[in-house]
């Protein structure tokens, strides 16, 4: 009887093993209902704080998506208001799901952000691309005169620390009203981010031409096309790079044209994985690395002919003295249906540039 009673622990503890473990919850966005009210200040919606000039974030129960009430966003021509969120319970490298209700008029520019603080560097702020549920193709979120919802996809990066979400409202014409009004923000985690395995790590998803701003017969770089600038401002010189090969020239405005911009085509992605875009710069002037996330165009697989479908999140960087420095960043291919990334830069100064690369990062 003693050794029976051994037992029963031992097994209950064994078949506790093989049952299913529970997931744990989903992260909530801080009263993103908009129910409860600020206990000192009546009116104001609780753990939201808002900002501006001439406007006001505060409960409707006149309109509302669900619930009992909304926020109602009022900003007067040329205003601009924001409202924030207290801290977001989320991990770093985790991809996540935004839901919400959505109810503007034209005129209004509304938009949602995800506030991003690191241990070692300054807050990001992070643009959402909304897209309706289920479509991930660009539809650069369209007045919505009825309550519509949508979703907007976002990851958060491998130094990220703490998190809150922004509302920002922009009226650039109140001729058809000054509201806005928003509802039953949510969250829910898609996964983790991933990362390259043995196999990948160390592969430039750049080719050749495109790592080493090959030059083509007239000097100008191969690889990589210009989407705005002066061409003559750009030549690629054959040795003197940062491995000893080409490198890209970009010669002082002299007519005061402003900056230039390169883009280095289109390169497949796998939905999830983290990529690091790299390169090497020197001079005097800036740098900006960006890419642009593209889904298909329907029924048309062709990179040439993909869709946007997320924000390029940007990062800007300082060049200057003659020697070469490391420029780089890490993007997420976090939105479902991605299939490219597009890297581009935009430059302004007198830069050179050498030895591109975009590569699946390791952990």
């Amino acid at each position: 009887m003693f050794q029976n009673a051994m037992l029963m622990p031992v097994r209950f503890v064994a078949l506790l093993a093989v049952l299913p473990q529970a997931r744990a919850a989903d992260p909530a966005v801080p009263n993103g209902c908009f129910e409860e009210e600020a206990p000192l200040a009546p009116g104001l919606p609780a753990a939201w704080e808002a900002s501006g000039q001439g406007g006001q974030a505060v409960l409707d129960e006149s309109d509302r998506a669900e619930g009992r009430c909304s926020l109602r966003l009022e900003c007067p021509a040329g205003g601009e208001l924001q409202a924030r969120s207290a801290a977001l319970s989320l991990l770093p490298l985790r991809r996540y799901r935004l839901g919400l209700w959505v109810k503007r008029t034209q005129g209004h520019d509304l938009s949602f952000l995800l506030e991003e603080h690191g241990e070692a560097v300054d807050a990001r702020r992070h643009d959402l691309q909304l897209h309706w549920p289920g479509r991930f193709q660009p539809n650069w979120f369209p007045p919505a005169p009825s309550w519509t919802p949508y979703q907007a996809y976002f990851a958060t990066g491998r130094d990220g620390r703490s998190w809150r979400l922004l509302i920002r409202q922009r009226c650039r014409d109140d001729r058809l009203g000054r509201v806005c009004r928003v509802d039953g923000l949510s969250l829910k985690e898609v996964g983790p981010v991933l990362f390259a395995s043995e196999a990948q790590r160390g592969r430039n998803l750049l080719a050749k031409s495109a790592a080493e701003f090959e030059p083509d017969a007239s000097g100008l770089p191969l690889a990589w096309s210009f989407w705005w600038g002066n061409a003559a401002r750009v030549q690629t010189l054959r040795e003197g790079g940062p491995d000893g090969g080409p490198f890209l020239r970009v010669k002082p405005d002299a007519a005061g044209g402003g900056g230039l911009c390169l883009a280095g085509g289109f390169f497949p992605v796998k939905e999830g994985y983290l990529y690091r875009f790299r390169v090497r710069a020197r001079g005097r002037g800036s740098v900006t690395l960006a890419i642009h996330p593209l889904a298909s165009a329907p029924g048309d697989p062709r990179a040439e002919t993909a869709l946007r479908i997320g924000n390029s999140h940007p990062r800007s960087f300082e060049v200057f003295g003659p020697d070469w420095q490391p420029l780089e960043g890490e993007w997420i291919a976090e939105i479902p249906g991605v299939r490219w990334f597009n890297p581009y830069l935009p430059i302004s100064g007198e830069v050179d540039l050498g030895a591109a690369s975009l590569e699946m990062a390791a952990p």
